[in-house]
């Protein structure tokens, strides 16, 4: 039998204990590569027996990596990637007494560590299943240009005990869910005097990119496994959240220029809306909104895109007026499956 890449997939099953596996219960609608990062040593030797390097070797370490391919981000499965890589979010609030929407945010940590969602992940095709508990995210990427769907990609690491073939779990769904996209968002810039989400920026929002490193390590210890022990929150400070805003170079784009120059801190809310909730609360539709306070990381060139003047803003978040990083999403989910 010959493995076939269109019955490639991943499965998730969210872990009550870290590290305990369960069974997948929900198929992440992407395309996901599985990389066993097994630590393979060879033992240096001088046996004079040949000359050739003897055939002694170690596996001293564990450990697997998952890429998450680029995918249309969706308002249903997003939250895994921020469960597993910001905060251990996994049921929503309800929006309002009798809302149909349900909230769930994420807040990048400020004065304590925070604490992540771990995943069971199987991995394969119709020939082999990896699978790997203790399952969390180092790496999540939003992005979005106009006239597209929004993009979600990441990178998760996971246990990996070196057992042989898996199989996946039978019983695993398929997600009915719904794709976000780009030209229904909405841009806000502020200043830090001002209130978050005030002023909309019209007719020059062209794209975006948002890259969320966790902060969170594996840590491996004399613990009785080759694998890792647990993962800790390592901290932001030196791998911080980081961004890029593409607008046309209008009024505004050169305003957002000046601000580059001038390292002024500036209010960023991103606001994209899908469909009509069953019931509004608060909220009308299914959203997700991206904000904090940014300041630009790079003072840019004038760049071209279909004869249009173009200029691409490199950002980082910062702490400012009690201000960190947060994502919302807003979906029908009362908990992710």
């Amino acid at each position: 039998m010959v493995g076939i890449r269109d019955f490639r997939k991943l499965q998730l099953g969210k872990e009550t204990t870290a590290g305990t596996a369960v069974a997948a219960t929900t198929i992440w609608r992407g395309r996901a590569v599985w990389n066993d990062e097994t630590e393979i040593s060879k033992v240096e030797e001088d046996t004079g027996m040949a000359l050739l390097q003897g055939d002694a070797d170690y596996q001293s370490s564990h450990s697997a990596t998952i890429d998450l391919e680029e995918v249309a981000a969706t308002f249903e499965q997003l939250p895994y990637l921020l469960a597993m890589a910001i905060e251990n979010i996994t049921a929503g609030v309800q929006d309002g007494t009798g809302g149909t929407g349900y909230v769930y945010q994420y807040d990048h940590p400020t004065n304590a560590a925070g604490a992540i969602q771990s995943y069971t992940i199987e991995v394969g095709d119709n020939q082999r299943v990896d699978e790997g508990n203790y399952a969390f995210g180092e790496e999540v990427t939003i992005s979005g240009a106009a006239g597209e769907a929004l993009m979600m990609s990441g990178t998760l690491r996971c246990r990996h005990n070196g057992a042989p073939d898996a199989e996946f779990t039978t019983t695993a769904t398929l997600p009915t869910t719904e794709v976000i996209l780009f030209n229904t968002g909405k841009l806000y810039l502020d200043a830090t005097t001002g209130t978050m989400g005030t002023t909309v920026k019209t007719g020059t929002f062209r794209g975006f990119e948002v890259t969320i490193p966790s902060g969170h390590v594996p840590v491996e210890t004399g613990d009785g496994s080759l694998y890792y022990s647990t993962e800790v929150y390592a901290g932001n400070v030196e791998n911080p959240w980081t961004g890029s805003l593409t607008l046309l170079h209008d009024t505004t784009g050169e305003a957002e220029l000046g601000f580059a120059r001038a390292g002024t801190v500036r209010l960023l809310k991103l606001l994209f809306e899908g469909s009509t909730l069953g019931t509004a609360g608060t909220y009308t539709k299914k959203t997700l909104i991206i904000s904090g306070a940014i300041r630009y990381s790079e003072i840019p060139s004038t760049e071209e895109t279909d004869g249009l003047a173009e200029i691409t803003l490199p950002f980082e978040w910062v702490w400012s007026d009690s201000l960190a990083g947060q994502v919302i999403v807003v979906n029908e989910l009362v908990t992710l499956p």
